[in-house]
């Protein structure tokens, strides 16, 4: 009797052990989405990707939440990563990821979903591909440490309130394809002083820049195109028309 209880004592000791040691392995943990394990090597980081159904992939932060520098591969399984989900790089409940620095994204990502990287309050670089032409609603909200922004050519839609609330932003360049300036948009931003708007651009929302008030505005367009902008109120205390930048 006593070696039967032994025995079971060494087997449920063996047991815990590999559990424990099975914890450890690099994998990322299936969610509700059933998002794939994901081993945390130097091509995934432990991200976590999903089938869209046009079989593409879009990828969300999985294990990967508390490295402060994250570059996004540009395909998974042979197939190419097209978008970063939405409220993926979140750490906790609060939504605020307090680690991520910078992030690079590469050509294939065409869309940055809606809330992306709201409160990543450490993120201070942004490196984008050649491919975006979206980014979403809230995509950087209350991004604290934001000092600079461009946004790039490729990019024809801005969803509202993408940079709202980032307080530490003093200079955005808008791309030469977005089309409007939705609402909220830069809004908040209470250091905001240099942005440049391009030609492309037909209206402004007139909650645009609610709560900022930048100073400079270097416009592509001429006075007479900047008149025909749809928008009523305007914040703005300086415009430089038929702006050129420099070489």
């Amino acid at each position: 009797m006593r070696k039967i209880i032994s025995i079971s004592v060494i087997v449920l000791t063996l047991l815990l052990s590999l559990t424990s040691c099975l914890d450890k392995l690099p994998f990322s943990k299936p969610d509700s989405n059933n998002n794939e394990n994901v081993p945390i090597d130097e091509n995934t980081q432990g991200l976590s990707f999903f089938l869209k159904n046009d079989g593409t992939y879009a990828v969300e932060i999985g294990e990967a939440k508390y490295l402060t520098k994250i570059e996004i591969p540009a395909t998974y399984n042979d197939k190419s990563v097209t978008e970063i989900g939405s409220f993926g790089y979140v750490e906790n409940s609060q939504g605020a990821n307090t680690h991520l620095k910078e992030i690079i994204i590469p050509d294939s990502v065409k869309v940055i979903s809606d809330n992306a990287f709201n409160k990543c309050t450490a993120l201070t670089n942004v490196t984008f591909g050649t491919g975006l032409t979206q980014i979403g609603k809230s995509a950087f909200e209350n991004c604290d440490s934001l000092v600079e922004f461009v946004i790039p050519d490729s990019v024809t839609h801005i969803g509202e309130r993408a940079f709202l609330g980032c307080d530490n932003l003093t200079k955005v360049i808008i791309g030469n394809n977005v089309i409007a300036l939705e609402n909220l948009v830069l809004s908040y931003c209470n250091k905001l002083s240099y942005v440049v708007i391009p030609k492309s651009v037909k209206r402004i929302h007139d909650d645009a820049f609610w709560n900022t008030s930048p100073s400079n505005i270097y416009y592509y367009g001429s006075k007479e195109d900047w008149n025909n902008l749809k928008y009523s109120t305007s914040p703005f205390v300086y415009i430089t028309y038929d702006y050129k930048p420099e070489s």
